[in-house]
């Protein structure tokens, strides 16, 4: 019992760790929502996911493709390349849509699911 609750511990310590490792002051994980990036769309073909410093597996941060560039300026202007990252799991079946006119990720269930087109 003991020595369960040692590994918990190195667990729970190990989880605060990784869980700062993206929490720099000075720099943030992804491009703050203040940006007014691109977000429209015609087709689905037009979104893309938007990178972070930290990349997560499912990004709820979606952009039309003319962003990225912008996108991927603000990351090497802003990210320390150095940062380790915590690896993040998967995430539920998701695609990265064009839903009534806006770039955006949709889940699994949701009405707008669909695969990408």
């Amino acid at each position: 019992m003991i020595e369960r609750a040692g590994w918990l511990w190195v667990g729970v310590a190990a989880a605060a760790v990784l869980g700062g490792a993206c929490s720099k002051e000075s720099k943030q994980a992804s491009p703050p929502e203040q940006i007014e990036w691109n977000r429209s769309c015609t087709a689905d073909a037009y979104c893309s996911p938007s990178p972070g410093c930290c990349p997560e597996p499912c990004t709820s941060d979606v952009v039309n493709v003319s962003e990225l560039e912008r996108a991927y300026a603000w990351v090497k202007a802003h990210c320390d390349p150095d940062e380790e990252c915590p690896v993040a799991g998967d995430c539920e079946q998701h695609a990265y849509l064009c839903v009534r006119g806006t770039c955006a990720i949709v889940f699994e269930g949701h009405p707008d699911f669909r695969k990408a087109q």
